[in-house]
């Protein structure tokens, strides 16, 4: 994934379910290096979404509410359910679903010079 945190790609994260059981010290700390602070900081359940773009962390926001997160942008739209929270991941892009809605963290990519999906994927 650093490699798409640069210019000329937007980085988009939207946990459902449970993220936080995979992550270990070190894969927090790259987290941490990365801007990603509430990413870092990911607990069993919590909902979580993040926006990266051109390398610029624009969204780290994380919460362990019975409400899901939501957050839309200049042609994004992103939902993120933890174990409590609906249980669900969107990620749209001018409309279009992209988030494979998996168990985990749901990672898109996407290249804003081409306007085409560099990777869709989900990390359990």
């Amino acid at each position: 994934m650093e490699a798409f945190i640069r210019e000329g790609y937007r980085v988009y994260l939207s946990v459902k379910g449970d993220a936080a059981s995979g992550l270990d010290e070190e894969l927090r700390q790259a987290f941490r290096d990365l801007g990603l602070t509430e990413l870092s900081q990911l607990e069993y359940g919590d909902s979580y979404l993040a926006v990266i773009d051109n390398g610029e962390v624009l969204s780290d926001v994380r919460d362990h509410g019975s409400t899901a997160l939501t957050e839309s942008g200049n042609g994004y739209q992103i939902v993120s359910g933890g174990v409590d929270s609906g249980n669900r991941s969107s990620i749209k892009i001018n409309g279009t679903e992209y988030s494979p809605n998996a168990n985990g963290m749901n990672v898109v990519i996407h290249n804003r010079n081409t306007q085409l999906i560099a990777a869709s994927l989900t990390f359990e």
